[in-house]
C-alpha cells in the first residue's frame, strides 16, 4: 500500500510538472498551497508517533492539532475538487482554460500527490517500526474505530468530490437531450434519501453476535443523502430563482430557506421518536434498541421512496406547468 501511493504521489508530481510548464506557471505560484499541506501534515504525524510514545502533554494541544487537521482536510478535499472539476472541464472542446485555472489545476495537483508521497510513506514507516519485528505466524491488530461524530464529515467529502461529477453530468445529459427535468431530479433526490435510509435498516439487521453492524452501511447511507441532497437542493435553488415572479424571487427565496430550517424542526423530532431514555438503554439489549430505529428508518424509507414515486408519476403535470424554463 505505501509503495503504490508513493508511485502514485510522484506520478501526480511528474503530471503536475508537465502541465504547470504547459501553461506557463511558475513552480514557486504552484507549490504555495502545496508546501502548506505538507508542513501542517508533517507536524501533525510527528506530533501524534510523539503522543503514542508517551508524550501526554501534547494533548492539552489538542484543539490546535484539531485545527490543523480540519485546515489539511478541508484544502485536500478542495484540491480533490479542483482536479475533478478540471478533468470534465479539459474534456470538454469548447472550453478553453485560463492562466489561473491551470494554475490551481497544477496546485490542486501537487496537493493531491504530497499527501499520497505523506501517507506512502508514513504507511513504510509504520511497516518497518511496528510489523517488521513480528516473528514467522504472529499477527498484529490493526484496528481503527472511529467516533461516531467522525461519520459527520462524509457528507462534506462526498459533496466536495461528487459535486463536479454531478455537474458534468447535468452538462452531458443535456447536449445529449437526455437531462432529467427539474421535477424528476425532484423525485430521484427524494428517492435516494428513502434509500438511505433503507441502508440503515439493511445494517440494523444484519448485526453481529455483539450487536454491532459493519460501518459500511452508515457510510452508504451518507453517501445515498449526499446524491440524493445533490440532484434536490441546487436545482431547487436554480429553479426557484427562474419560477418565480421577478418582483418576489427574494422573498420565495427566504421561503425556500424557511422550509429547509422547518426540516430541521422535523429531524428534531424524529430524533426524539427514536431516542432511548435511560431505563431503555439499561434494560435492552444492543439488538433491542437497533429494533426501535428500525421502526423509524423503515417508516422513513416507505415515505421517501413512495414520495419520489408519485413526484415522478407527477412529473410531466408539473414540467408541463413550468412551460419551458429548465
Amino acid at each position: 500500500m505505501g509503495a503504490v501511493a508513493l508511485i502514485l504521489g510522484i506520478w501526480g508530481f511528474i503530471t503536475a510538472s508537465n502541465y504547470r510548464k504547459m501553461h506557463n506557471i511558475s513552480l514557486a505560484e504552484s507549490l504555495k498551497a502545496s508546501l502548506m499541506v505538507a508542513i501542517v501534515s508533517v507536524i501533525l504525524l510527528l506530533a501524534f508517533n510523539m503522543y503514542q510514545g508517551g508524550a501526554d502533554w501534547l494533548g492539552h494541544l489538542s484543539y490546535l492539532g484539531i485545527f490543523l487537521l480540519l485546515l489539511a482536510a478541508v484544502t485536500v478535499a478542495i484540491a480533490l475538487a479542483f482536479v475533478l472539476i478540471g478533468f470534465f472541464y479539459k474534456r470538454d472542446k469548447s472550453n478553453r482554460i485560463s492562466r489561473v485555472d491551470a494554475g490551481a489545476s497544477a496546485a490542486s495537483i501537487n496537493i493531491i500527490s504530497i499527501s499520497l508521497f505523506l501517507l506512502g510513506g508514513y504507511a513504510i514507516y509504520f511497516g518497518i517500526t511496528e510489523l517488521s519485528g513480528l516473528q514467522s505466524g504472529q499477527i498484529k491488530a490493526l484496528v481503527f474505530e472511529p467516533t461516531a461524530g467522525q461519520y459527520g464529515s462524509l457528507n462534506a467529502l462526498f459533496i466536495f468530490t461528487l459535486a463536479p461529477v454531478f455537474a458534468a453530468l447535468w452538462v452531458k445529459l443535456g447536449k445529449l437531450n437526455l437531462d432529467p427535468s427539474t421535477p424528476v431530479k425532484f423525485s430521484l433526490g427524494l428517492i435516494q434519501v428513502g434509500l438511505g435510509f433503507g441502508a440503515l435498516l439493511i445494517g440494523a439487521l444484519t448485526p453481529d453476535e455483539a450487536g454491532k453492524v459493519a460501518w459500511v452501511w452508515l457510510m452508504l447511507a451518507y453517501l445515498l443523502h449526499t446524491t440524493g441532497e445533490l440532484s434536490l437542493s441546487p436545482v431547487g435553488l436554480s429553479a426557484v430563482t427562474k419560477l418565480s415572479i421577478k418582483s418576489v424571487v427574494s422573498l420565495v427565496m427566504g421561503v425556500w430557506f424557511l422550509a429547509t430550517s422547518l426540516s430541521e424542526v422535523v429531524a428534531v423530532l424524529l430524533a426524539k421518536i427514536a431516542a432511548l431514555d435511560a431505563d431503555e438503554l439499561v434494560t435492552l439489549s444492543v439488538s433491542e434498541q437497533l429494533d426501535k430505529y428500525n421502526e423509524l428508518w423503515s417508516t422513513l424509507l416507505y415515505l421517501g421512496v413512495g414520495f419520489g414515486i408519485v413526484m415522478l408519476l407527477v412529473s410531466p403535470l408539473l414540467k408541463k406547468g413550468m412551460k419551458g424554463i429548465h
